[in-house]
């Protein structure tokens, strides 16, 4: 399903080369603000939201098997594990 990813030149987003040749580009703040791990949501539950800094950008992106992949952000939040069928979904939802 995902053959290929990386963070753009200037680290703000996350391009995704997809088996059937479609190509997907999503922003790191879009990234960021739909992050789903327990400390996201806990942010979320205690705020609201979750605050994203202007400029955030990706400064890692790994693999994690066949299932998904771990983006880590310049704001310190390196545990952000985006399963495949998410980042399908925000694909998607953003017509990218």
């Amino acid at each position: 399903m995902l053959s290929n990813f990386a963070a753009t030149p200037d680290k703000s987003a996350l391009v995704l080369d997809w088996t059937n040749g479609r190509q997907s580009r999503l922003d790191a703040a879009l990234l960021r603000g739909g992050a789903r791990d327990a400390r996201s949501r806990r942010e979320r539950i205690d705020t609201g939201d979750i605050f994203v800094a202007d400029g955030i950008q990706i400064t890692d992106v790994q693999a994690m098997g066949t299932l998904g992949l771990n983006v880590s952000f310049s704001d310190g939040h390196d545990r952000a594990v985006y399963p495949i069928a998410y980042l399908k979904e925000l694909s998607d939802k953003n017509d990218n």
